[in-house]
């Protein structure tokens, strides 16, 4: 038996969308409750779900019920599912995706100004499938390097699908401005998957073997599987326990990567960890950050601009000997600590500050004294609303959520923004 030092992805786990949705549907345990196709794609939480007597359903057994909730998938549906749904008696549960509503909100504003609408993603995926109802299903889907024809739209919009692999766009999108004399290009890749992507490059360089943990019926988990793949000949897609049978080299291992899909509970990652201690000799975590600063989810590039962004990448590294699933639990990697930087996503905002989702097993919440270097307007603050912030030091009584500070972000913007003009 050998030692095996373990490299942990910093984004392992769900996704700010992903824990949201799963927050929503929680939330109504107890009573008669549905789900209009899977909430996410992972066989695991769905099981769960069941368990407690959510149901996954189609719409057309939903349009068959005469009372009870109905949650909308984190990917999203389409307008005309909407519209059905609304129709019923059904008390409807909204579990969008934010970034997935926006791209929604793009087509539909493309479409009312007729330009036409260019999709870059699987068409079958049923986020795509979303949007496309968005333009009315006549929206161009390109899922590789091989374009269509172009003829007798003036002017196009293009959209990508926000779990999609962002070399391959980058290739695609080229292929279209060469193509297309007016072309509006919102690269709405979410900014979770390309740190995701980001993370897994880097890991499966530096690594002998990668293990991808999620479902094989998740779009990100499948990129980032095939992503690893190229960089590492020993890539395995981890799905459950059992499938660390198919691992016959463990005693070759010398240092192993772990990233996970958006859709994975961080208790499976835990389970893997501890399995592969209980094979070799020790364990070690190496818990290696990478902060990817300067990032917009939602950039806008016009024909014939180009837009450099500047990536700070750092690396942290620090290990921990694993004995027992304790141990695995108490790793850095999995919790939270005061200066993080977090992306967080607006839940409501009132007078005494703003109620965020980030990502955690608990809500994060800025005072408005933190919120910003100005005067604080709730009203400013939309459901939806994406913007970082720091983690604090929890100074309250209550317990119920992680304290947070958006003043510190904003004064490094506004000093940047400063040397910039300088400049």
């Amino acid at each position: 038996m050998v030692d095996v030092r373990i490299s942990v992805a910093r984004t392992c786990g769900f996704c700010t969308g992903v824990n949201r949705a799963i927050r929503l549907a929680t939330s109504e345990i107890n009573k008669p409750v549905y789900i209009l196709g899977e909430l996410i794609h992972n066989e695991r939480v769905l099981k769960s779900f069941a368990e407690q007597g959510i149901l996954t359903i189609n719409l057309e057994e939903a349009l068959k019920l005469t009372s009870g909730t109905v949650i909308i998938r984190a990917h999203g549906i389409s307008p005309q599912v909407r519209a059905k749904l609304n129709e019923t008696a059904l008390k409807i549960v909204d579990a969008t995706c934010p970034n997935v509503l926006k791209i929604h909100e793009i087509v539909k504003k493309g479409v009312k100004q007729g330009s036409k609408i260019i999709i870059i993603g699987n068409g079958k995926h049923p986020e795509v499938i979303g949007i496309n109802g968005c333009a009315d299903g006549e929206a161009i889907i390109i899922e590789d390097e091989n374009l269509p024809s172009f003829e007798g739209a003036n002017s196009y919009i293009c959209v990508v699908q926000t779990t999609f692999n962002e070399k391959q766009y980058n290739i695609i999108i080229n292929k279209l401005k060469n193509n297309i004399k007016l072309l509006v290009n919102y690269n709405t890749i979410c900014y979770t998957t390309k740190v995701r992507q980001s993370e897994a490059e880097m890991l499966s360089l530096q690594c002998d073997a990668m293990f991808v943990i999620g479902s094989k019926i998740s779009s990100n988990t499948c990129k980032l599987y095939e992503l690893c793949g190229r960089n590492c000949k020993n890539t395995y897609l981890i799905e459950n326990i059992e499938d660390l049978t198919k691992v016959t080299n463990k005693i070759g291992i010398q240092k192993l990567g772990i990233t996970t899909g958006a859709s994975t509970p961080k208790e499976l990652v835990m389970e893997v960890i501890l399995v592969m201690s209980s094979e070799v000799e020790s364990v070690k975590i190496e818990d290696c950050a990478q902060e990817v600063a300067a990032v917009d989810t939602t950039a806008t590039e016009a024909v014939n601009v180009e837009v450099k962004k500047a990536t700070e990448v750092k690396k942290v590294k620090t290990e921990r000997k694993i004995n027992n699933m304790e141990d695995v639990m108490n790793a850095s990697v999995f919790g939270l600590r005061e200066g993080k930087k977090v992306k967080c996503t607006v839940i409501k905002a009132d007078s005494t500050g703003i109620l965020v989702n980030f990502g955690g097993k608990k809500d994060g919440f800025i005072d408005s004294v933190k919120a910003g270097l100005e005067n604080y307007d709730a009203s400013q603050y939309k459901p939806g609303d994406v913007f970082e912030a720091v983690v604090v030091e929890n100074k309250t009584s209550s317990k119920e959520c992680i304290m947070l500070d958006k003043r510190v972000i904003d004064e490094v913007l506004d000093r940047l923004c400063e040397k910039k003009n300088r400049c």
